[in-house]
């Protein structure tokens, strides 16, 4: 993980990746579930 912006009011998480890393949806799901949120969507931007 490069970067991590968090933006309470629109309840969004915008995770930027190192070069090379990749972030699943999988995982993020898990991440997210273990910080006893509810992952509602997830976004691959190139």
């Amino acid at each position: 993980m490069d970067s991590v912006q968090i933006d309470i009011n629109a309840g969004t998480v915008t995770v930027t990746m190192r070069d090379n890393a990749i972030l699943s949806e999988a995982q993020a799901k898990q991440i997210v579930r273990d910080a006893g949120f509810t992952l509602a969507g997830f976004e691959r931007l190139e």
